[in-house]
């Protein structure tokens, strides 16, 4: 279908955006067979530390980023940690890799309880949760320095404005 629009419409250049990787490869399937640039955006990396993939899932997966990062005109990453981290497994084609944000700034919370907006520490989380992206190990580490004494952990309200689709979101209520 989109090899169709690109042909009949005469598109030029190919945008992709997406969670799953199907819009850039069909994106970049597209640009490969009918020419034109591609602009590939990342909103979760391909590859990461802490995806559970089996060894060959994660050969296949390192394969689509090499040759989807050969054929961007841009491939952007939303964060600068995951560029960095695929320009470095993708370095022939590193200056085709870019972010967006620059992640997470250090900072230093309020020292005392006065000091906070009403005694409470709020963390809000904005996108769907679902399968294994979810909050859990989040929930868990919180308890568990709840379970060590540390008192902080006792204001602590989390906030997630978007869908919920895990197997837990009763205990997220």
């Amino acid at each position: 279908v989109a090899l169709w629009y690109k042909l009949r419409y005469r598109v030029r250049d190919v945008f992709c955006t997406g969670g799953p990787t199907s819009a850039q490869v069909v994106g970049g399937i597209t640009t490969w067979l009918a020419g034109g640039r591609l602009f590939c955006e990342y909103q979760d990396p391909l590859l990461g530390a802490m995806m559970t993939r089996s060894g060959m899932t994660r050969r296949i997966s390192a394969r689509i980023e090499t040759w989807l990062a050969r054929h961007s005109t841009k491939a952007v990453y939303v964060t600068q940690e995951a560029a960095r981290l695929a320009r470095e497994r993708n370095p022939d084609y590193s200056s085709n890799i870019v972010s967006v944000y620059p992640g997470a700034w250090q900072f230093v919370p309020p020292v005392s309880p006065s000091e906070r907006r009403h005694g409470v520490f709020e963390f809000l989380h904005l996108g769907t949760l679902y399968g294994s992206r979810n909050l859990d190990l989040f929930f868990s580490a919180i308890d568990a320095l709840r379970e060590e004494g540390f008192e902080p952990a006792r204001t602590v309200r989390v906030v997630n404005l978007g869908a919920v689709y895990c197997e837990t979101a009763s205990q997220y209520q």
